[in-house]
């Protein structure tokens, strides 16, 4: 009977901790993972706590005002308080990544909240044509960006209805390509990137930066 009761008391114990740590490893963990964000690790669980904390003051009020005479155990509040951290980190997460709220915090401190600064010149809901320059290689990929990593240096940016470009004069239009075709360029070996954007939707990205791209060059041979 003894053994029984310190069993139980060591699963209370277990359950007291897991509610001030889960739900805010949870919020932290999935809000950084979907924001791309890379917060200092060295105090990470100390606002794992303090998230904790919050989360679960949060639901104390809302028991205030439903489920009244429900009385949840403690189990039933770790899951509670998880579940509504991966909810509350999708919330905070849709109400981060608006262009008003970006807007908002540069006003504040002149930086992005982003740690990756692609969130901030790319434009997702109309699209992003790209050219890409590689003076190395002697090559240049033109584009409609079609997704692209988060890793630095070494990102891939996948392009689609692109153009390849060599010095030579030579070129590769995927538009003549019978089949779907994509093409994924390393940053690593990449000198500049040129973005251009249009506010019509219905007008092909391509074709506007092919168009800067003929009257650069008519401007390139008669400046010669």
């Amino acid at each position: 009977m003894v053994l029984i009761i310190d069993i139980q008391m060591i699963l209370n114990q277990i359950f007291n901790i897991l509610e001030y740590f889960v739900p805010g490893f949870i919020f932290i963990t999935f809000f950084n993972k979907l924001t791309s964000r890379n917060g200092d690790k060295s105090y990470q669980v100390i606002w794992f706590i303090i998230m904790s904390f919050l989360i679960k003051q949060f639901f104390i009020v809302l028991h205030g005002y439903i489920f009244i005479s429900r009385s949840f155990s403690l189990g039933e509040r770790v899951l509670i308080c998880s579940f509504g951290a991966l909810l509350l980190s999708i919330a905070c997460v849709y109400i981060s990544e608006r262009k008003w709220f970006n807007r908002f915090m540069i006003f504040i401190n002149n930086k992005s909240v982003h740690s990756d600064i692609w969130h901030d010149i790319i434009d997702y809901d109309n699209g992003t044509a790209l050219r890409i320059v590689c003076d190395k290689e002697n090559i240049i990929y033109s584009g409609t960006l079609d997704c692209h990593e988060e890793k630095g240096n070494d990102s891939w940016f996948v392009l689609k209805d692109y153009v390849i470009e060599y010095i030579d004069g030579k070129s590769v239009d995927s538009r003549k390509i019978s089949s779907n075709t994509k093409i994924a360029v390393n940053l690593k070996s990449v000198d500049r990137i040129e973005l251009y954007y249009t506010n019509n939707e219905k007008k092909s990205l391509l074709k506007r930066l092919l168009q800067i791209i003929s009257q650069i060059k008519i401007y390139k041979v008669l400046t010669k």
